[in-house]
């Protein structure tokens, strides 16, 4: 089958019957204008990539499980070359929409179950791998865009799921028939569901014995009966291309995604009460989907780099030394990240015939993320100035008696150049002073996990076993380096 095409997937869209919820109202996201950003980010601009002559290349990879050509974030990794080609592409979409290289979500969820389901299997006598690989096929075959439902909502943080007063507020399994099971609960900021056909839903933590009705994963489309979706986009209100030239195409609205008694067919279950796995899946998604993070947050430091470059240019403060040292951190930090997700594929390794970045260094990477967001923000706003906020709106800016003296007073180093400069301005503003850079704020920290669980996963997989016998070495004197100890 041929690749699909942003035409494709509209028309697929547009047959969807699912209740999504905006502002107390039921609206189709399809065709409403609240949502277009999501569907071009998280949508037409995704799958166009892979016919972009600047980046086809990269984001058509090896065979998938059905021998034909598959878009790179629909293909599952099997070497380390995979891996990188997947960071490469998050690069590159990323760079002229910075939330599209984050899209690869659902596929990462597959991947950890395509894994994580062979154990689960040897040690249970089920069948969930072969059920995984079926739907898989399909997946790929029809490039679903699917969004992950993770995040429980949790109630009270304090306690485990089988200790909540309400026992819904983890998503559960509320009846088992032969026919499949009935789920009841909720999941929290589901990323990009409003583009979405399938929901790819997977326990958001390890269980304990006793919460086996807490340890369920399935494939459901979003137009199920019982699936709500109350949608929040985070759009400040404005469509123009030249007050938002990033936000106006790139948004990823998100839902809260209620599942009220929805049935779920055996044939689209790949976890159902084995308790001993869901830790095991949920850290596997983790460092997959991590790992494509990385490549992201390069291709959107590489737009804070270019804009603070260029506003330098036309502030004529490009030579001042300390503007150039700011612009030479933002490097720095930019290429860390892209060394961390670069060595977390070459040090990745195998298992079940497919490849796992390397945890440590990914959680590394997307720590080094958070931290470099916030500083690149901050350096991009003390290099371009305070008009990145100040500058007057698009209406006033073209009203015919304010037009001259915006030429006037607005140039920068060269005459003429009022225009250009207004525009990087308010492209600055747009990536680091608006509803937009907002949104990243959060994002940068609780998206893919919270540094806590990054912290807990890189101590979790860290060799500390062997640092110790580092020092235990050490402590040997001369006999460490095979040399004669003193007398």
């Amino acid at each position: 089958m041929a690749l699909c095409t942003p035409e494709e997937l509209s028309r697929r869209l547009a047959l969807r019957k699912a209740d999504f919820r905006w502002r107390g109202e039921h609206v189709d996201p399809a065709t409403h204008p609240e949502f277009a950003p999501t569907l071009i980010s998280w949508g037409s601009w995704l799958y166009q990539a892979a016919f972009d002559p600047e980046t086809a290349a990269t984001m058509i990879a090896s065979p998938d499980l059905n021998g034909e050509e598959c878009h790179v974030f629909w293909h599952m990794a099997t070497s380390p070359e995979d891996l990188l080609q997947n960071l490469k592409a998050a690069q590159l979409l990323a760079e002229r929409s910075p939330l599209s290289g984050y899209a690869s979500i659902g596929r990462d969820e597959l991947q950890a179950l395509m894994v994580a389901t062979i154990d689960v299997d040897s040690r249970n006598g089920t069948n969930y791998h072969e059920r995984v690989v079926s739907y898989v096929r399909r997946f790929q075959r029809e490039q679903i865009m699917a969004a992950a439902a993770v995040t429980d909502v949790k109630g009270d943080r304090s306690k485990r799921p089988a200790e909540q007063d309400d026992p819904d507020m983890y998503l559960r399994v509320v009846e088992r028939n032969a026919d499949g099971v009935v789920v009841r609960g909720a999941k929290a900021h589901t990323s990009g569901s409003v583009g979405a056909e399938e929901l790819i839903v997977i326990p958001t933590r390890a269980m304990r014995q006793g919460e086996e009705d807490y340890t369920i994963a399935f494939a459901i489309p979003v137009d199920t009966p019982g699936i709500t979706m109350v949608a929040r986009a985070f759009n400040a209100g404005s469509d123009s291309e030249w007050e938002a030239p990033i936000s106006s195409h790139d948004e990823l609205a998100e839902t809260f995604t209620v599942f009220n008694d929805v049935f779920v067919p055996n044939e689209r279950i790949f976890l159902n009460g084995e308790w001993q796995h869901a830790g095991d899946v949920a850290n596997l998604f983790a460092s997959v989907n991590r790992q494509g993070y990385l490549g992201t947050e390069s291709g959107r430091l590489r737009l804070f780099i270019g804009a603070a470059a260029r506003i330098a240019e036309l502030n004529g403060t490009a030579g001042i030394g300390h503007i150039r040292e700011k612009i030479a951190q933002m490097i720095k930090m930019e290429r860390s990240i892209w060394a961390l997700g670069v060595a977390a594929s070459a040090e990745s390794y195998s298992r079940g015939g497919y490849q796992i970045p390397d945890p440590v260094l990914t959680n590394a990477g997307k720590i080094t993320c958070m931290e470099c967001h916030f500083t690149a923000t901050r350096l991009l706003l003390e290099i371009a100035g305070g008009a990145v906020t100040t500058a007057p709106l698009e209406a006033d800016l073209m009203a015919p008696d304010i037009k001259p003296l915006v030429e006037k007073y607005f140039r920068g180093a060269e005459p003429g150049s009022a225009w250009e400069r207004l525009r990087v301005f308010k492209l600055i503003r747009d990536l680091a002073a608006s509803e937009y850079s907002g949104y990243w704020n959060t994002e940068i920290i609780h998206g893919s996990g919270s540094p806590a669980a990054e912290i807990l996963a890189m101590y979790r997989e860290a060799d500390l076993d062997h640092c110790k016998a580092i020092v235990d070495r050490a402590l040997s004197g001369r006999a460490a380096v095979a040399a004669p100890a003193t007398a």
